[in-house]
């Protein structure tokens, strides 16, 4: 009987495990694409998930955690204007247009300033 009652708490344990695993799947895909983050798949390869347990919060700790992320690994950003001298960005990626301007966050704006700069002095 004991040993029934392990393996059901087992199962539930994996299951509750389990919905957490595809929510907290969801909410990344979610907040990559209001983020405009170029590869979902890659972003959350890339993200530290260990500090996103289940909580009605998980939205705003996810959005954190892709933001980091994002500071750390700019290329991953749609709107992203970093290049290198093997690489430089096109033309066509430097410019921001109004939409992605409303969608940035503070601290995009402030990792990507001269961009913006450029953007607002276009429009």
């Amino acid at each position: 009987m004991e040993e029934e009652l392990d393996r059901v708490r087992r199962e539930a344990e994996e299951a509750r495990a389990a919905a957490h695993e595809a929510e907290l799947r969801a909410e990344i895909g979610r907040q990559a694409r209001r983020l405009n983050v170029v590869d979902e798949d890659a972003a959350r390869r890339l993200l530290d998930a260990s500090g996103l347990g289940p909580g009605s919060d998980l939205p705003a700790r996810v959005e954190a955690a892709l933001l980091g992320l994002l500071s750390a690994k700019p290329y991953l950003a749609g709107w992203s204007v970093a290049g290198s001298a093997a690489n430089p960005p096109r033309e066509e990626s430097r410019r921001l247009g109004r939409d992605e301007l409303r969608r940035m966050t503070p601290e995009q704006i402030n990792a990507n300033w001269e961009a913006v700069q450029r953007a607002l002095r276009a429009l």
